[in-house]
């Protein structure tokens, strides 16, 4: 999974921010990312490293909306998807962030990835995380916390 942005550097969360993310609900009371299989506890702060990637192999969109959005406003218009990404990063200054806690800033831009409304859970970026956006309401940081479920 990969958060594409032109955002260089981090933004420092001034109070908390409510976000979400896709989890699997594994038994009754574990919770998983799909892609990475990081667990979740409700109410655990967790904290981790961004990290971004010049590495080909590990540049990707995470869904089809980002890679719409930056086709749309590209200079370019390359069929390889490979080609594609190298341009963006190269010319048009994109960043893959590769590593850190991906979410969205609502629940609608999961559901419009066809993510189910019973797989989205809410989450806290607390005060002082450092944080990345896209321009299609996708992001990353280095801390959050799941919020208690009702």
């Amino acid at each position: 999974m990969c958060l594409v942005t032109k955002q260089k550097r981090p933004k420092t969360a001034k109070e908390e921010i409510r976000v979400y993310k896709f989890l699997l609900l594994n038994y009754e009371t574990i919770f998983n990312s799909p892609y990475n299989s990081q667990k979740w506890i409700p109410g655990k702060l967790e904290e981790t490293k961004i990290k971004k990637t010049n590495n080909e192999e590990e540049m990707g969109f995470f869904d089809e909306r980002a890679r719409n959005y930056y086709k749309e406003t590209s200079q370019f218009s390359v069929d390889d998807e490979l080609l594609y990404l190298m341009l963006l990063y190269w010319m048009e200054g994109l960043i893959f962030y590769t590593e850190g806690f991906h979410f969205a800033l609502s629940p609608e831009r999961l559901k419009g990835m066809g993510i189910s409304k019973e797989t989205i859970y809410e989450f806290t970026i607390p005060k002082g995380a450092k944080y990345y956006l896209d321009e299609t309401g996708l992001g990353v940081t280095n801390k959050i916390i799941m919020a208690p479920l009702n």
